[in-house]
C-alpha cells in the first residue's frame, strides 16, 4: 500500500499523567558500570517527555523528588553516550519512595549496514534541512526553535529502503525561544522517504527563565497557542468528553454516526469546556495530494475506559478540525494497519507506540510545538 509522502508517523515516548492528584515520589540510586562495577557520572536520568530529570554525581547517584506528583506509568530514561540507554517503566499509583541501581553496558561499536552518502558539506547541509523541516516542525513557532549542535547529526542512505536516515551519538539540543524551553534529546531512530517519514525520541523539557514579564507573558499565551487545536489537546478532549464524571465536562460524546451527505457530513463533536473539535469520516487518496473522499459507510469509533487507561478504536480515516480557529485546517487520523484500537491514559496520551498514522495540519506539529506532558492549560 502506497502511503503519502506528507503523511508521518511520530514515535514518541510520553509519560501518564491523571488530573487532581497530589501524591509524593521520591526516586533515588545509583547507576554502574555492568561490566566493572564502577559508577558512571553525568548520567542522564529523567522521566520522557517532562520537566522532571537530573543527572548523576561522581560517584553516579542520583535523586529526584516530587512533592506535587500525578499518577500513572513513566519511562525512566537513563542515558550516557558511551553505553547502551536504559529504559525504566515506572506504575506510580501512591506515594512512591524508591531506591534503584541501574547497570548500563558499555556500546559496542558495530559498522552499520547503510551506505554513506552524505560526505559532501552541501549533501548534508540539504539533508539537516530535510531533518528540520520533519523534526522541529513547520509552523510559525519554528521561526523561533534552533537546533543547536546540528554538526553531531550524520546522514546516511539506507541501500535498503532507499530511506534517509539520522543518527547521533549526542543529545541533541534545541531552544525553543517561541515556548520558552530547552529540549534534550535522545534521538533513538529517525528515517524517511518519498512516501513516509517517522522518528522516535526521548525528550527532556527544561524551561527557562525569562528576561522579563513580557516575555514571560507571551509565553504563556504561545502555549496555549499550541495547545489548543493540536493533537495532544484533541486526544485529551476525547477522553474528557467520554468520561461524563470530570468536573470540567461540559457534553457528552457523541452524537449518533450517520452516513455522510454533500449537506450533513460530521459524524460527531468532541467538547471540552467551549472548545470544540468536529471529526468527519473519509480517507485520503495518495495519489491526489490530500483531496479527500468519503467512505460508503460510517467507521465505528469506539472508547473504552479500562483500568487506569482508555482504549479508541476506529476504521479508516478521519478528519479533524477544531472549530475555534478563525480558518480551520484539516488533520488527519488513521490507525496503522492491523491495528484496531491504539491506548490512551487518563490525559489522552498515547501510550501505545507505533499506532497512529498523521496528515495535514498535525504533520507539521514537531519540536517546535511540543509541549510537556506536565504542562496543563
Amino acid at each position: 500500500m502506497r502511503i503519502h509522502k506528507f503523511i508521518i508517523l511520530i514515535l514518541l515516548s510520553f509519560a501518564v499523567w491523571a488530573l487532581g492528584a497530589d501524591l509524593e515520589l521520591e526516586l533515588s540510586g545509583r547507576v554502574i558500570n555492568r561490566e566493572t562495577q564502577e559508577p558512571v557520572f553525568f548520567v542522564q536520568v529523567f522521566l520522557a517527555n517532562t520537566t522532571i530529570g537530573t543527572t548523576t554525581d561522581k560517584d553516579g547517584n542520583f535523586k529526584i523528588k516530587r512533592d506535587h506528583f500525578s499518577p500513572g506509568t513513566y519511562q525512566l530514561i537513563v542515558h550516557h553516550v558511551a553505553f547502551e540507554m536504559q529504559t525504566i517503566e515506572l506504575a506510580v499509583f501512591q506515594n512512591t519512595k524508591q531506591e534503584i541501581t541501574v547497570e548500563l553496558a558499555p556500546k559496542v561499536w558495530e559498522g552499520e549496514q547503510v551506505e554513506v552518502t552524505a560526505t559532501d558539506p552541501h549533501e548534508w547541509k540539504n539533508r539537516l534541512e530535510r531533518f528540520l523541516d520533519i523534526f522541529i516542525g513547520q509552523s510559525d513557532n519554528t521561526k523561533y526553535t534552533t537546533l543547536k549542535n546540528p554538526q553531531v547529526l550524520d546522514f546516511y542512505m539506507d541501500s535498503k529502503t532507499n530511506e534517509m536516515v539520522a543518527r547521533t551519538d549526542s543529545v541533541l539540543r534545541i531552544e525553543n525561544m517561541a515556548l520558552g524551553y530547552d529540549l534534550e534529546i535522545v534521538l533513538h531512530d529517525f528515517r524517511c522517504s518519498d512516501y513516509s517519514q517517522e522518528y522516535l525520541c526521548y525528550p527532556r523539557f527544561i524551561e527557562k527563565e525569562p528576561a522579563n514579564d513580557k516575555v514571560h507573558k507571551k509565553w504563556i499565551e504561545n502555549r496555549e497557542k499550541a495547545w489548543y487545536g493540536s493533537y495532544r489537546h484533541f486526544l485529551r478532549t476525547v477522553v474528557f468528553t467520554a468520561n461524563p464524571n470530570r468536573k470540567n465536562q461540559s457534553k457528552r460524546l457523541i452524537k449518533k454516526w450517520e452516513m455522510p451527505t454533500e449537506s450533513t457530513f460530521n459524524i460527531f463533536d468532541v467538547y471540552n469546556k467551549d472548545k470544540k473539535f468536529i471529526v468527519y469520516p473519509g480517507f485520503i487518496d495518495a495519489n491526489k495530494d490530500f483531496r479527500h473522499s468519503y467512505t460508503n459507510a460510517p467507521a465505528p469509533f469506539e472508547i473504552d475506559e479500562l483500568e487506569n487507561q482508555y482504549s479508541l478504536g476506529f476504521n479508516g480515516w478521519l478528519q479533524v478540525f477544531y472549530n475555534y480557529e478563525r480558518l480551520p485546517e484539516a488533520s488527519y487520523i488513521r490507525l496503522l494497519d492491523g491495528l484496531s484500537f491504539t491506548l490512551l491514559d487518563t490525559l489522552g496520551n498515547e501510550t501505545s507506540r507505533a499506532s497512529i498514522m498523521k496528515g495535514g495540519r498535525w504533520l507539521r506539529e514537531g519540536m517546535g510545538d511540543l509541549l510537556p506532558r506536565d504542562y496543563l492549560p
